[in-house]
Formats: C-alpha cells, sequence, structure tokens
C-alpha cells in the first residue's frame, strides 16, 4: 500500500481492517506516531487511549465486531461546543 494507512479516510481504514491487508493494530500503531509527531505543534488532543494496543489486538481477532472496528483516531478541524446554562 503506497498510501499511509493512518492517512486513509474512515471507511478505507475499516476496509483495510475488515480485509487484514493492515492490521488493525499496525494502523492503531502509525496513528499513534502521527499524533505524536504533530502533537507538540498542535495541542489538538484532550485525551489518547493508554490501551489502543490492547483494543486494537481485539479487534484484529474479530474484525467484523462493530461497523467502525479498526478505526484508530476521528479528527475534526474544528469542535464546536454547545454549553446550555
Amino acid at each position: 500500500m503506497s498510501t499511509r494507512a493512518s492517512e486513509l479516510s474512515l471507511r478505507e481504514q475499516v476496509g483495510v481492517v475488515r480485509t487484514g491487508s493492515v492490521p488493525a493494530e499496525d494502523l492503531a500503531t502509525q496513528v499513534r506516531r502521527a499524533i505524536e509527531l504533530r502533537e507538540p505543534e498542535l495541542d489538538a488532543w484532550v485525551c489518547l487511549s493508554s490501551t489502543i494496543a490492547a483494543e486494537a489486538r481485539a479487534v484484529d481477532r474479530d474484525p467484523g465486531s462493530a461497523p467502525l472496528a479498526g478505526v484508530s483516531a476521528v479528527k475534526s478541524r474544528e469542535v464546536v461546543y454547545d454549553v446550555v446554562a
């Protein structure tokens, strides 16, 4: 695969994990490395799972276990908060 798995769309990430062409653990590792490289500059993440590798291994054992099984990170350009008083 010429494109890094961590740069795939959500749909593509699910597809490569379900077909087994990219293990969920590899995808999770790639995404975490990309986040760690950019995070000091972006300061974008509030929380990163400390159990992502174990969660990814579980997905690798049963790739069709959930509709978004294998998706390692959900990115958003903006987060909008609606505060109700």
